[in-house]
This record gives C-alpha cells, sequence and structure tokens, in this order.
C-alpha cells in the first residue's frame, strides 16, 4: 500500500478525498525525483575521487563529464536489476549489501579511531570548536588552522547565524515527527507491517540499531580528513569541497585490501537506497493513477510493463535534473526543508483536526508545492532550512481555505477513521457521535505517552 492509498482511509470517497489523493501522487513522485538527482550527483563525485579511469566523453560539440558518466553506468545498472529482477532477487541483494557495508563501516570507525589522536585534532581546530554550546553565530575563526578557506565556505553556505539554523531545525523536527512518515519507502515500510507493535519495532531496527555504523564511519571519516587532509582541501582554494573529503579519505588512507571491501560496500549502500526509491515512485504511478484512473481492470502482466516504463522515466528525469542541479547540499536541504515544509502542514492537520477535510489536505499541499518551488527558483541562494516557516505558513492558509470552501464530506468515513486510529486533538464533535454509536468506546488516552515518542523523534 502506498501513502496515496492510505490517504483515502482518511477522507473516504468523494472529490476532496480524490483530490488529495492526487496531490500527494504529485508529492510523492517530485521527492523521488530530487532524491534521485542527489544520489547521481553524489555517486558521481565518489566515483571520479576513487576510481582511476577518465571516462570524459566528447560527442561532436558535447562533452559528458567523467563524474557524469560513472553515475550514469552506476544508475542504468542499478535501475536494470532493479526493474528486472523479483522481490526475492531485490531482497536478498539489499541483504548481502547491507552486511558488505556494515562491515565495511565498522573497519573505516576502527581506523579512524587509531589513527587519530585528540592531539593532531586539537592542533587542526579553532578555539571554541570543541564547545557544545553556541551562541546566535558560530564564531569560529578558521583564518590560523591549516583550513582557512573554511571562513568563506562557512558563509557562502549561509551556516554562520547557526543559532537561527539550530532553532528552525528543532522547529522542523517537531512538525516533521507529528507529520509522519512522508510518502516514499518509508511510509511503504510502515504500511507493509501487520500491527502499530510491528511498525514500531521495524522503525526502532532501522534508525537505532542499522544506522549506527553508518554514522561511526561518517564521524571516522571526519575526523581523518580534518586531521590529514590539508593539502588536499587547501589545493582548492575558495572552491573547498566538503563532498569530496570522503572519496579523497579512502583513496590516499585506506589500505588496500580494505579499500576494495570499502568501494564495494559504499557502492553496496548506493544501490540499496537508489532501488528503494525506484520500486517506491511506481507503486504511485501503477497504483494510485493507472489503476485507479485509467484500467482498473488490466491483467497483472500490463501493470508490471507499466510500472517498467515508470521506472525508466523517472530514472531519466531525476537523472536529468541531476545533470543540471547544484551542490549535493543544496538538494538535500531544498528535499527535506524547503519541500517538506509544504509537506507538514497538512499532514499534522490531518492527525489532529476533525473538520479538516480533503480539499483542505489538497490546498495545503498545493500551496506548499508551490512555496516550494518558488523558493528553488527565485531564491535559490538562501538556505532552505530558513524557508521553512514561510512555507508552513503558506501551506496552512492553504490548509484553512481549503477546508472551508465546502461542507465536510464523508462524516461518516471520517468517524470510521476516528474509531480505529483514535487520534488526539480537536476530535469533540466526532468523538461524542462515535460515543454515542459505540458507548463501549474509549477514546485514546495516551497523549503523554506519544508526546514522549515525539521528543524522542526529534533526537
Amino acid at each position: 500500500m502506498t501513502g496515496a492509498q492510505w490517504i483515502t482511509y482518511r477522507f473516504g470517497d468523494g472529490k476532496g478525498a480524490r483530490l488529495s489523493h492526487i496531490i500527494v501522487v504529485t508529492f510523492a513522485v517530485i521527492s523521488v525525483i530530487g532524491f534521485i538527482a542527489y544520489l547521481f550527483q553524489g555517486i558521481g563525485k565518489f566515483c571520479t575521487s576513487i576510481l582511476p579511469w577518465d571516462l570524459t566523453l566528447t560527442l561532436s560539440e558535447m562533452t559528458i563529464s567523467s563524474e557524469k558518466m560513472y553515475a550514469l553506468i552506476i544508475c542504468i545498472l542499478t535501475t536494470l536489476y532493479t526493474i528486472k529482477g523479483d522481490m526475492y532477487s531485490v531482497v536478498a541483494t539489499e541483504v548481502a549489501q547491507f552486511v558488505i557495508m556494515t562491515i565495511s563501516a565498522l573497519m573505516v570507525a576502527y581506523i579512524g579511531y587509531t589513527s587519530v589522536t585528540s592531539d593532531q585534532i586539537n592542533a587542526v581546530i579553532p578555539e571554541g570548536w570543541a564547545n557544545l554550546w553556541f551562541g546566535w553565530n558560530l564564531e569560529l575563526d578558521w583564518s590560523a588552522t591549516p583550513y582557512p578557506a573554511v571562513n568563506e565556505k562557512i558563509k557562502s553556505d549561509g551556516f554562520e547565524w547557526f543559532g537561527l539554523l539550530f532553532m528552525m531545525m528543532l522547529f522542523k523536527g517537531v512538525f516533521a515527527s507529528l507529520a509522519g512518515p512522508v510518502p516514499s519507502c518509508d511510509m511503504q515500510r510502515v504500511l507493509s507491517t501487520q500491527k502499530p507493535s510491528d511498525a514500531a519495532r521495524m522503525s526502532a531496527l532501522t534508525i537505532a540499531v542499522m544506522y549506527i555504523p553508518r554514522y561511526l564511519m561518517v564521524a571516522a571519516f571526519g575526523v581523518i580528513g580534518l586531521v590529514y587532509l590539508g593539502p588536499e582541501l587547501n589545493a582548492m582554494g575558495a572552491n573547498i569541497d566538503f563532498e569530496k573529503v570522503l572519496p579523497l579519505a579512502i583513496s590516499k588512507y585506506i589500505p588496500i585490501g580494505l579499500k576494495g571491501l570499502l568501494l564495494a560496500g559504499l557502492l553496496a549502500a548506493f544501490m540499496g537506497t537508489f532501488s528503494a526509491f525506484v520500486n517506491a515512485a511506481p507503486a504511485y504511478v501503477v497504483n494510485d493513477i493507472y489503476k485507479k484512473y485509467i484500467n482498473p481492470k488490466a491483467s497483472n502482466e500490463k501493470y508490471i510493463r507499466i510500472s517498467i516504463w515508470a521506472s525508466i522515466i523517472l530514472v531519466a528525469m531525476g537523472i536529468i535534473f541531476g545533470l543540471n542541479g547544484g551542490s549535493l547540499n543544496k538538494i538535500t536541504l531544498w528535499i527535506t526543508s524547503a519541500l517538506y515544509g509544504g509537506y507538514a502542514a497538512a499532514n499534522v492537520l490531518k492527525w489532529i483536526w476533525w473538520r479538516f477535510s480533503g480539499y483542505g489536505y489538497f490546498y495545503g499541499m498545493l500551496f506548499g508545492l508551490i512555496g516550494s518551488t518558488i523558493k528553488l527558483f527565485v531564491f535559490p541562494d538562501i538556505v532552505d532550512i530558513y524557508f521553512f516557516p514561510i512555507i508552513l505558513v503558506f501551506s496552512t492558509i492553504g490548509c484553512i481555505i481549503g477546508t472551508y470552501i465546502k461542507p465536510l464530506e464523508n462524516r461518516e468515513a471520517v468517524k470510521e477513521f476516528y474509531k480505529t486510529t483514535r487520534p488526539w486533538g480537536l476530535w469533540s464533535p466526532i468523538r461524542r457521535e462515535v460515543m454515542t454509536e459505540d458507548p463501549n468506546f474509549k477514546m485514546n488516552r495516551d497523549f503523554s505517552r506519544d508526546t514522549f515518542n515525539v521528543l524522542v523523534g526529534i533526537v
């Protein structure tokens, strides 16, 4: 089941519910294309820095760089095995890739822990770097360290106002936790479980256990890069690129045997993430558009053919955006801050407000998509997370306008949603009707526990 199919459970049937269904599909497809563009750029930079071959291709007056050629080859190969393999082969591949990546990550963590000392770190950091407390500004001066260009990099990335940045991250964290998973592979993982306790265990296993080796590896590469990559980073001058730290560290400071295993592990991590998005998007195209509105009685073979073509087209669109996109950092910030800013308001209100309708959901998401698109093209140089509250307010206005355009449709569907989900919030009129019809109904009294879980999610 996709996130768009699930939304009909909240709003029932009717024009407003169908509009809310279509807008979730639109959001899901846009976010998948954005993530494919992000992954395309990342794997190109990684391969160019670590692999020895120059794959630059010149076609008449057009030149395709080695970075883009590597990305094209690996994305095409991953797409082929993802769309042609059956469910068992894709799952088996991802399990094998996870094992390789985890072993590699733990070995890199060990190398970072044993090859870098605290004295070496203290020799290359500015005063105040080790202090966890901060004010409005970072107030770190890197000019006396081996990395004087970092001052300009912090300024150009828009991270000087670190107090404001942290506040926006916390603010976004509250609304992202309340809104729930976005309609992509994360949502589909939750919806594939059989009961809430299974969903909780799956989420805990994914986030609290399986990601830990990756974080250890990232920390190890951070300290290795900080201590040993001064000459390489300074050679970049004003165009210092921290996205090259990981491949440079592998190329220069990881032993040969482990280097091959690590290369396989990181490619495996990339392929696993890439295939998850390639698998998530066609489900929306097939289940939520073709099967629901165009051809509901087609054969399974036809649905599979449509799914394959949907995968190919969406990957091609993601690659086109990747070829023309900015830095990885800018793509990531746009997806997680501006785009999700338009997602948060409607998806918080759907849980906590009985009067919120399918029309409200549609207009809230539409206003959010318009706001995030304006941010992308009109204000590209401003850090996206600073726009999160603006897009959130804009989206909330759309939610309220849409909700009061028409009377509430499908009151019975809303009551059924309330009975089975038992959300907390502004549900008094619906709760009274449900309790009149069913005196044995018990409302949700777990507000304190749910609030605690939101706080855990933010951390």
